[in-house]
């Protein structure tokens, strides 16, 4: 047996083996960055100065090739690369490329236009090692003896692997790829190539948890050539807080419209290719956009070619997987995939989940607020004179609706596609002089979640990933004009909602909007009006849930001319609190106020997400509490009055 050096993440067994949890957030990600013709850092969020890893670059925004690195390739101050539309193999002391990494990013050196042109838009896909998610072995240097000999290289996947990449790094040469749901073991694909699999007679390969075996029938073992492979496992449950989740799953589906793929998770990376027909390699991630419903675009790159991002609407994810449009193109046709799972790491602190960011420069092209995260729900108000509130998702592309307004979905306000911590505006608004504050907050379990669907007419079970039953859900119907619905705890049982645009009182009742109350996985619709759930609309739904320490949904009671202290379990205060009076018949504004405005012992600035009035600076209805907050004596009785009920969402 050829034994090949394999390191994977250090510690990396997962809770269930005794190390520390391990999650697809320390071994995967999904970078975007602009390019600067210089010396320009990637923003990967995983540690590359330990372990075996792998980059993968492609331009957006113009054709060039893929640019594929890892950490075996060292050689010099740089590491080598190969493309994959081979008009090169190894490159050996390149000035273009990675050429040192970190604990969190790597920087990116050289003005190629294929990693690092100037204002061009690319993506970098990051795999680290570890048992149950991927593994590279070699490179070698091959010692076939012809067809029909084997070689056998040992490897720390933990787990037989699913889909396997190999590359000639010291020639030209194809990329063969071999996957577990292939007709047989004799067949085999071409990563750089839309051909379906073709049949080499003979099998190529055989694997088990901690060896692979090769052919030499297809020249991967060639005398004195070297080679690599790159390893991705399936469905091994060793990772998340319990070790018991798996976090990559490669598999087969027919694409018939409407076939739902169920991988047990949210993907955030598909690789689809057809086996059985002249079609390319689909790479998708939820950075570029990936669409989440059946008439929703997805961002795609093909791995067989140097051309740009795409949008295609034949996939469209779920929260537990994807689906195949019913306009697809793939229809009828075999197909393999990867996929791997969304970010579901908890957070420590609520700096983690959310920010607010205020910017004092005029919205034009090019401006861009940064959250130090990946936003995943974004609300922007003007503040310094009145606008109506913007609230976009990157589950919708950016795509906006106002909170103060039941229209329908506008067209994309911010692109979340642009930067991987930021939003970057793409348009001008309409009398966009004046300052700006933005709200930004990400998707995490016990926190908030963001679910987008299309409506049936009839009763409908949306599953969504909250990991907690939903204490606040905001509702709204993207196709048509119609309220917003707000369901929350307190309302539950009497089947009351309220609408985020209006500052009335509970209203409706039975089963006009939930047929049940809602579980930690899903949310059961009624099949009432447009509002709700009509056929061939598509929703958004906004989820949030109590985290200790991090958030919470509660609710208060008032009393007229003293101070409510409201303890929402937090150490150092909240950084973000919105209340609404939720008394019947009784009405009360959805009031806004965070730290960066000011939640102080004395005035605090505030909004109302169902208006478009300017801010209020000149009153004191809250002050800062290490527990939660206080809602002062002074307050309105829309905040404070004996007899009255307040729901509140705080973020510490």
């Amino acid at each position: 047996m050829s034994v090949i050096g394999s390191n994977v993440l250090a510690g990396a067994s997962g809770a269930a083996g005794g190390g520390d949890p391990l999650y697809v957030d320390d071994v995967f990600s999904t970078a975007l960055y602009t390019g600067n013709a210089s010396s320009n850092t990637v923003p990967s969020g995983l540690d590359f100065t330990e372990g075996s890893w792998l980059s993968w670059i492609k331009l957006r925004n113009g054709s060039d090739s893929h640019f594929l690195s890892d950490s075996t390739q060292k050689t010099g101050v740089c590491f080598d690369s190969f493309a994959s539309d081979r008009t090169y193999g190894k490159q050996t002391q390149e000035t273009t490329g990675i050429n040192a990494v970190g604990a969190s990013s790597y920087s990116i050196q050289g003005s190629n236009a294929q990693v690092n042109g100037n204002t061009k838009k690319y993506v970098s896909w990051n795999f680290k090692a570890a048992p149950g998610f991927f593994d590279i072995v070699g490179p070698w240097t091959g010692n076939g003896s012809g067809s029909g000999t084997t070689r056998t290289f040992s490897h720390n996947l933990g787990s037989t692997p699913a889909l396997i990449i190999f590359k000639k790094t010291s020639h030209t040469d194809n990329w063969f790829v071999f996957h577990k749901d292939q007709t047989s073991s004799s067949y085999y694909l071409m990563l750089d190539q839309t051909v379906g699999e073709s049949n080499a007679g003979t099998s190529l390969w055989s694997a088990t948890d901690t060896t692979l075996t090769i052919a030499d029938d297809l020249n991967l073992n060639i005398l004195n050539q070297t080679s690599i492979a790159y390893l991705f496992a399936s469905d091994d449950a060793q990772f998340g807080t319990d070790g018991d989740e798996s976090i990559i799953k490669c598999g087969k589906f027919e694409a018939v419209p409407g076939t739902a793929v169920n991988l047990g998770f949210e993907p955030q990376f598909l690789l689809v290719k057809t086996i059985d027909s002249t079609r390319g390699w689909f790479l998708i991630d939820n950075m570029r956009g990936v669409g989440a419903t059946t008439n929703s675009n997805s961002e795609y790159l093909f791995a067989n070619t140097a051309g740009s991002d795409d949008d295609n609407r034949s996939i469209f994810i779920t929260p537990t997987g994807f689906e195949v449009a019913t306009y697809t193109s793939f229809a009828n046709n075999t197909h393999i995939y990867m996929a791997i799972r969304r970010p579901h790491k908890p957070p420590t602190a609520g700096t983690e989940v959310y920010k607010t960011v205020q910017n004092n420069t005029t919205l034009i092209n090019g401006t861009v607020v940064d959250f130090g995260f990946t936003p995943d729900m974004h609300i922007a108000s003007r503040t310094t004179t009145g606008m109506a509130h913007w609230i976009t998702a990157r589950l919708t592309g950016g795509r906006y609706m106002f909170t103060s307004s039941a229209s329908n979905e506008g067209a994309s306000l911010s692109s979340y596609n642009k930067g991987q911590t930021t939003v970057e505006y793409t348009g001008t608004a309409a009398n966009d002089s004046g300052t700006y504050l933005h709200h930004g907050f990400k998707r995490t379990p016990g926190f908030m979640d963001v679910v987008t669907f299309s409506g049936t007419g009839s009763n409908l079970a949306v599953n969504h990933n909250l990991d907690a039953i939903p204490e606040l859900i905001l509702h709204k119907n993207r196709t048509s004009s119609t309220n917003w619905i707000v369901s929350t705890t307190p309302l539950y049982s009497s089947g009351k909602i309220l609408n985020l645009s209006s500052n009335g009182g509970p209203f409706g009742g039975g089963t006009g909007f939930m047929t049940s109350t809602p579980t930690a996985s899903q949310i059961s619709l009624s099949s009432s009006s447009s509002t709700v759930n009509a056929s061939g609309n598509n929703y958004i739904q906004y989820l949030f849930a109590t985290l200790p320490g991090i958030s919470k949904v509660g609710s208060y009671s008032g009393n007229t001319g003293y101070a409510v202290n409201v303890n929402c379990g937090f150490t150092n205060g909240a950084r973000f609190i919105m209340i609404k009076r939720i008394d019947e018949d009784v009405t009360g504004d959805w009031y806004v106020w965070d730290s960066v405005r000011g939640i102080v012992s004395g005035n605090d600035p505030y909004l109302q997400l169902n208006n478009a009035d300017n801010q209020v600076t000149n009153t004191d209805y809250v002050d800062p509490n290490i527990y939660g907050f206080t809602v002062t004596s002074s307050a309105p009785a829309a905040l404070n009055t004996s007899g009255g009920t307040y729901l509140f969402l705080a973020i510490a």
